[in-house]
């Protein structure tokens, strides 16, 4: 299914309603659609209404679609503790986060492994001494990785906002 046919699938009412929820505000004319999968919500599509295209981020089984192995700093993801998932695409783990969209890019993350409090019950146990696993990048309007998705801290790579907007902008005059 193309960008356009993916669009006017999401259109339908069935995407209203659980196990679908819209986040229609995402900033720019975006939206993200999540979906309930293995009783978390789940943002797997993006939605450019000024252009009525959309777009897979994770399929059902929680691999990401959108990227690529060029679209990650493998460097960075071996610094990390617990990066097995890095190398499978899976956001398997609480958070995968797409944040509202300007200038015509967004930050996302994508945890790898969750901090240890993750594995905590209620009444205190089973937690692990760990922290969290995550990478960060930009994506453009056509989830498209501006920047790749690296080992550091989102206030670290906010500072290549600049970097993604000119990227995108770049990409978007190339069409």
């Amino acid at each position: 299914m193309n960008a356009k046919e993916l669009y006017n699938e999401l259109q339908k009412p069935m995407y209203d309603n659980r196990p679908y929820s819209r986040m229609k505000d995402w900033g720019e004319g975006m939206e993200i659609v999540e979906e309930v999968i293995d009783g978390y919500w789940r943002e797997r599509f993006l939605i450019n209404h000024n252009n009525k295209e959309a777009f897979q981020l994770m399929d059902r089984g929680l691999t990401l679609t959108f990227i690529s192995k060029e679209d990650v700093d493998w460097d960075g993801v071996e610094t990390l503790e617990n990066n097995h998932n890095a190398y499978s695409f899976s956001a398997y783990y609480q958070r995968f986060a797409v944040e509202k969209f300007k200038n015509g890019v967004a930050l996302v993350k994508w945890t790898l492994y969750p901090d240890g409090y993750y594995f905590m019950d209620e009444d205190g146990y089973g937690m692990e001494d760990n922290d969290e696993s995550a990478l960060y990048g930009f994506i453009d309007k056509k989830a498209r990785v501006v920047i790749p998705f690296q080992a550091k801290g989102w206030e670290e790579l906010e500072k290549q906002r600049p970097e993604a907007e000119r990227r995108a902008k770049e990409l978007n005059q190339k069409q």
